[in-house]
C-alpha cells in the first residue's frame, strides 16, 4: 500500500447473541483471564452463528 493510498476498511459487527437461560458456571478468575463453564452451542465470542 502506497502513502497515497487513502483507502480504508471499518468492520461493523452488529449481531446479538440470544439471551442465556442456562447457568454458566465460574471455574476460575483472575486481573487477566476468566474461565468458565458453559453449554456446548452457546456463543463465547460474539459473531454469526457456524454450523457443523
Amino acid at each position: 500500500m502506497s502513502k497515497s493510498d487513502s483507502s480504508t476498511s471499518e468492520i461493523i459487527d452488529n449481531f446479538v447473541a440470544p439471551k442465556c437461560q442456562a447457568r454458566v458456571e465460574i471455574l476460575y478468575q483472575d486481573d487477566d483471564i476468566l474461565l468458565i463453564n458453559k453449554p456446548s452451542g452457546l456463543l463465547s465470542l460474539s459473531g454469526p452463528p457456524v454450523s457443523g
